[in-house]
């Protein structure tokens, strides 16, 4: 796949990951026993979180399918193996590095006196360290203690598996296109279906098994992204007016304020449309000052460390406020405004020795492939 950079998105990436950040801090605390918003509610970054990983389902999906079709139309050809190369390149080192970590290092150091997330079961060891380890996390009775966030790496990773195969063997843009409408409303309906099944007398095993991958797959959100990279491979100067800019900027500002479930799913379906109608405005915004920022640009560089190492920002933060106030429980304002600027702080500064030490030498690599 040819590099391709639009504007601006490595900047949302950054704010996306920031948000992850914010969105799981209140969660830890939680795990810990410490006073925590979850308890009374809390405000609307409490939700941000989970918008920031839908919103980097829709930015992968329409990336990853951008680039394919524009690999096809130059080599009339799309490369699977240098595709599930690069993949492995970019994706593996840091997940399997907190593999490690979460399997092997914490229960090394589980009895230290730190503030440290409970260990897995000795019951759920096997299947937990199995489907972790064959990159089939969603499938995992419990998570990587210190990268529960890895389910959604796993669902990816699942879905690039048939992605490249797909559209190297779909002539048209439009049946393509056609196929993305198909998951995309497919998903729903095996979504709907579980949730029936348990309102439902008759409770089908079945259907059951198939909640436990369609369930948290997220395939229509990155079909989605799909969908978007056709309309704009095929209409890359369409300008949308102002009207439509507005309406999918109050939406942004909906979802990211408050949180809904509605349809069996039908507001994470709504929020990833929304999300595309944000990509879409961004990249074709002349001059994207903002998202350009050298800040937000290099936040966004090294997006993939901040996501899969901010648990360890958080704990670490916490660990070291404790230390300095060991009658911390959580509730203290100024305390927390300390924590949440330290996860965000010390997230980073992990996510750019990996990037530099690791991460960058082994880009350097991939980049070689044709």
């Amino acid at each position: 796949m040819s590099k391709t950079y639009l504007k601006g998105l490595d900047g949302l990436r950054g704010i996306a990951a920031i948000m992850v950040i914010f969105g799981h801090v209140e969660l830890l605390k939680e795990s810990f026993g410490l006073a925590n918003i979850y308890d009374g509610g809390g405000p609307f970054f409490l939700y941000l979180g989970t918008h920031a990983v839908t919103f980097f389902f829709v930015l992968s999906g329409f990336l990853i399918t951008y680039l394919l079709i524009k690999e096809k139309e130059k080599e009339n050809n799309i490369s699977i193996k240098n595709f599930y190369l690069k993949r492995i390149f970019r994706i593996w080192p840091v997940y399997y590095l907190l593999f490690l970590c979460g399997f092997f290092i914490l229960p090394m150091i589980s009895h230290s006196n730190l503030l440290l997330p409970a260990l897995v079961p000795k019951e759920d060891y096997l299947n937990s360290f199995f489907f972790n380890f064959i990159l089939l996390p969603n499938f995992s009775k419990v998570s990587n203690p210190i990268a529960f966030q890895s389910w959604s790496i796993g669902v990816e990773e699942q879905f690039y598996i048939f992605w490249p195969l797909l559209l190297s063997r779909i002539k048209s843009l439009k049946n393509l296109a056609i196929v993305m409408i198909i998951i995309i409303i497919g998903v729903y309906v095996l979504r709907a279906s579980i949730y029936l099944n348990e309102l439902s007398i008759v409770n089908w095993p079945f259907l059951k098994s198939i909640n436990l991958f369609f369930g948290e797959s997220r395939f229509d959100n990155m079909a989605i992204g799909g969908l978007l990279a056709i309309f704009y491979y095929k209409r890359p100067n369409y300008q949308l007016k102002l009207l439509p800019k507005l309406l999918i900027f109050s939406a942004v500002l909906l979802f990211l304020i408050k949180t809904w479930s509605i349809g069996f799913g039908l507001d994470n379906v709504l929020a990833a449309l929304t999300f595309a109608g944000l990509i879409y405005i961004v990249i074709n915004f002349r001059n994207p000052i903002l998202l350009e920022n050298p800040i937000l640009k290099y936040l966004g560089k090294i997006s993939y460390g901040l996501y899969m190492y901010h648990v360890i920002g958080i704990i670490l933060s916490l660990n070291l406020i404790l230390k300095l106030n060991p009658t911390y429980n959580g509730s203290e304002l100024n305390k927390n405004i300390l924590l949440y600027f330290l996860s965000i702080v010390i997230t980073i500064v992990i996510s750019a020795i990996s990037y530099f030490l690791m991460e960058e030498r082994i880009l350097r690599f991939k980049n070689k492939l044709h």
